[in-house]
């Protein structure tokens, strides 16, 4: 395994940005398994944390399946393939649930994190791991929307293929493994990665 657990690929990542100008960026972590990794990297480059929050939409038959992803703001990413196929209003719905969540956890998080503006800065996001790239997208589409002046993806692995259509998108991809032939899940590149709890987030926040 290329990984022990989060914050040892965070600390990989940290590295990684070492040859790269990250100069006033802003760590903006995807939650929940971004968080430990953000903040390896925000401490070891003593810059600014946020967080990001983006969701991935689920088939309804098959939830493991993302047919979308949404974030705080702005329109939902979403595969027409799949979504034209799903009958009523059961989109407009989830997507509405998934905001509610993520309002939720903005406003718990809020009790030990201000909210950082992005507008004219750097940002870096953080996720544990891409598959699809779909949430990751959404985020990207956050920050644009908001502003920033250039975006790098900092992530432990990345499938080539995901690498290849993402580094189209932001300004600098940064990931410690690509592989031709992903495993299938980004778990599998770790020896330990158990859920991230939000109470296990909590501690985390209240340290900064």
């Amino acid at each position: 395994m290329l990984f022990h657990d989060r914050q040892d690929a965070g600390r990989q990542l940290a590295e990684k940005l070492n040859h790269i100008d990250v100069k006033d960026a802003v760590v903006l972590a995807l939650p929940i398994g971004g968080v430990p990794l953000g903040l390896e990297i925000a401490r070891k480059h003593q810059l600014d944390f946020d967080v990001l929050l983006s969701k991935k939409i689920g088939h309804p038959y098959q939830s493991e399946y993302a047919i979308g992803a949404v974030s705080e703001s702005g329109d939902p990413l979403l595969n027409r393939m799949e979504t034209d196929r799903i009958e009523g209003d059961w989109l407009d719905r989830e997507v509405n649930v998934l905001r509610k969540q993520m309002t939720n956890r903005r406003q718990m998080y809020a009790k030990w994190l201000e909210t950082k503006p992005v507008k004219g800065r750097p940002v870096i996001i953080v996720d544990d791991g891409i598959a699809t790239g779909l949430t990751i997208k959404a985020a990207i589409n956050a920050v644009i929307d908001q502003g920033t002046e250039k975006i790098i993806i900092a992530v432990p692995v990345i499938p080539m293929d995901t690498y290849r259509t993402l580094k189209k998108a932001v300004d600098q991809v940064v990931a410690v493994e690509v592989p031709d032939h992903f495993l299938g899940a980004v778990g599998a590149y770790y020896d330990h990665f158990p859920q991230v709890e939000d109470s296990e987030v909590e501690k985390l926040l209240k340290s900064l």
